[in-house]
């Protein structure tokens, strides 16, 4: 029942990420306990249906709906597509090389294909 419902909410708002209040709105909807959730939270974790990092410092309170659309993004992010326009040549030249990320081209990068970055990371 809650997989279902859970399904249902990401097709009527189109969205790839909610937040564990939304998910807590769901399970209710669906008589589950709010005790229950992040229990809930674990188990479809673990079975791939969504992704949930409550140790993860700005992800706590996020819940990534649709893995295969984060690894496209990611897959976006670390091939990014040559012809994009550089604003921040040394700070890719850092990502490319020694594999550091910093705040101003994370910024660019995930704007650049469509997503906040707060909407995945506070």
């Amino acid at each position: 029942l809650f997989r279902k419902a859970f399904a249902d909410s990401l097709k009527k708002r189109d969205v790839n990420v909610v937040t564990v209040k939304e998910v807590e709105e769901i399970a209710h909807s669906c008589f589950i306990p709010q005790a229950d959730v992040p229990k809930l939270l674990q188990f479809y974790h673990n079975l791939g249906v969504f992704l949930h990092y409550p140790g993860i410092e700005g992800l706590q309170d996020k819940v990534i709906a649709n893995p295969q659309w984060f690894v496209k993004q990611l897959a976006k992010l670390f091939n990014p597509d040559p012809n994009h326009p550089r604003r921040h040549s040394s700070s890719w030249k850092r990502l490319t090389e020694k594999g550091i990320l910093v705040e101003s081209l994370y910024e660019e990068v995930w704007s650049g294909i469509g997503i906040e970055p707060s909407a995945i990371i506070e």
